[in-house]
């Protein structure tokens, strides 16, 4: 049997700078299911862009489909890279369609199918990912779940031969997570070959054969270790949150923000309105701690983004501090608010890591010497060191990305922040890290306001002090089917189809939560 892809003594670096792999040889074959794991840059993307043949070695070869990619011509390549499904950290990378049903059948344009068959396959795969009731639908209006689910399904309709999942389960909740794992098993069963890039001990587990990269070199990570320790690097369990030392003896009289009866819907007074809430009333209050879950599409990132003043109620009101400010929130207020996206590369402003966090000090008046010495104090609080600090951020692995992201969000000190899937390709240390650095922040002051959307539930349920569930209700839109506080959630989350059945989801029976004293 011939292997689908091969790595023969392959040596690798960026621009002249280090070697990132190391005479790493590989070879998979039909019905092979690897999971690639190590910690942020070890160079477990760059290895499964190799996989895929978008990059090409220093030394060494890969052969793709028993064709050395270096002895092509571009055109050649790109004709055997269509055998390839390879889905990006960033789903938003790989969407090219105006709606959700045009992006997934310009995958099938130049493969000499007719129209018929064109519209057959689409049909075919939109139904499969679930996708069918939102094809009209732009994808920019997509959460990031539906939008890791429209990539997968714009892969999957031109039976591809070698699946590269780059931390594909992350935006997904538990039962889409499901869903996916057992739809590429189906393929590998049936031919295919798979390679998991994953931070996920749990995926991890399931999957037969398991390698880890490590100061350049892949070798098969211990079977042992895995099932008792998790990933053999960082700290695979995240600790225990101390409780606060502060005075929470002092009851808020007025909530930080408040939803009055908001409604919000993309593409009002349109044939494609896609109603999100009808009549959400809430508060938050000063000195809480929110995690905000459910399935993909039911609306948290947007109940986020709306918080957090970056969209506008089309009814009701939203006030901060008691004042609604239907004409967008003033400069004096938005000072006080971070906002981390799921795609903290969005927020890049320059081309060096230190002086994407001392820009936002010297902004606020800063000098520029206390700015640098702020920013350098920061970015090692994060795990970023001075080795990254002369590098693009652009350049960084998808963790060190998040981490320079929240080192310059955080040097502001601001008073209310919203988190977007945080957790998203952090290793097992960078998480443990996330959770000492978030409660460092949130802890001690009362005055403070944390919202973070996620569908971790081991950091919902070792940091919030509150949290939310959120669940579509038809076409009625969001509806919030839990708040409270998360010893409360077990119980609730037994009722959830798909969040409570094995590998993650016995977190929720073992995690204790960690809380603050009540209002």
């Amino acid at each position: 049997m011939k292997p689908l892809v091969e790595l023969e003594d392959v040596w690798f670096r960026y621009r002249g700078g280090r070697w990132v792999l190391k005479g790493v040889s590989l070879r998979l074959f039909p019905g092979d299911e690897v999971a690639l794991i190590g910690a942020n840059g070890s160079g477990k993307t760059t290895l499964a862009r190799l996989l895929a043949g978008l990059y090409l070695p220093e030394r060494g070869t890969v052969r793709l489909l028993g064709q050395p990619l270096a002895d092509l011509k571009e055109g050649e390549r790109a004709r055997l890279r269509r055998r390839v499904a390879y889905v990006f950290p960033n789903p938003e990378l790989q969407i090219v369609g105006p709606t959700v049903e045009e992006d997934v059948a310009y995958s099938l344009t130049r493969r000499g199918f007719s129209p018929a068959e064109m519209r057959a396959r689409t049909e075919a795969v939109l139904s499969r990912f679930r996708l069918s009731s939102l094809r009209k639908t732009p994808p920019a209006r997509l959460s990031g779940g539906e939008r890791m689910r429209l990539v997968l399904a714009a892969a999957a309709v031109g039976a591809p031969v070698l699946y590269i999942l780059d931390e594909a389960t992350s935006f997904l909740d538990p039962p889409s997570r499901k869903e996916l794992v057992e739809f590429v098993r189906r393929e590998v069963a049936s031919g295919a070959a798979a390679v998991w890039v994953t931070h996920d001990a749990d995926l991890a587990r399931s999957v037969r054969q398991v390698l880890v990269l490590r100061e350049g070199q892949v070798a098969p990570a211990s079977r042992k270790a895995l099932e008792e320790r998790g990933l053999p690097h960082g700290r695979a369990s995240l600790p225990r949150i101390a409780r606060s030392e502060a005075d929470f003896s002092r009851v808020p009289t007025r909530p930080r923000i408040e939803f009055r009866d908001v409604e919000f819907a993309f593409a009002a007074g349109t044939p494609f309105v896609r109603r999100v809430f009808s009549r959400l009333s809430l508060r938050l209050w000063p000195g809480e701690v929110v995690a905000v879950l459910g399935p993909s599409g039911a609306g948290k990132s947007t109940f986020a983004r709306l918080a957090a003043g970056l969209l506008k109620p089309s009814g009701g009101e939203l006030l901060w501090d008691g004042v609604s400010h239907p004409r967008g929130f003033p400069e004096e207020l938005r000072r006080k608010i971070a906002y981390v996206p799921q795609f903290p590369e969005d927020l890049f402003l320059t081309s060096a890591v230190l002086d994407e966090v001392a820009i936002g000090l010297r902004e606020r008046g800063v000098p520029p010497d206390e700015a640098e010495r702020r920013a350098k104090e920061h970015l090692l609080a994060w795990g970023i060191g001075e080795e990254l600090w002369d590098r693009s951020p652009r350049h960084l692995s998808t963790g060190e990305r998040r981490r320079t992201v929240l080192a310059a969000i955080f040097a502001g000190e601001p008073e209310v922040v919203f988190l977007d899937e945080p957790t998203i390709g952090l290793d097992a240390s960078g998480r443990a890290l996330l959770l000492d650095l978030l409660s460092a922040y949130a802890l001690p002051a009362s005055s403070r306001l944390l919202v973070f959307v996620t569908h971790d539930r081991e950091v919902a349920f070792r940091l919030a002090t509150r949290v939310l569930f959120l669940g579509r209700k038809g076409d009625e839109g969001t509806e919030i089917l839990f708040d409270g506080p998360p010893d409360a959630l077990r119980l609730f989350l037994q009722g959830q189809p798909g969040w409570c059945g094995g590998g993650t989801g016995d977190l929720v029976r073992n995690l204790a939560p960690v809380r603050r004293g009540e209002r």
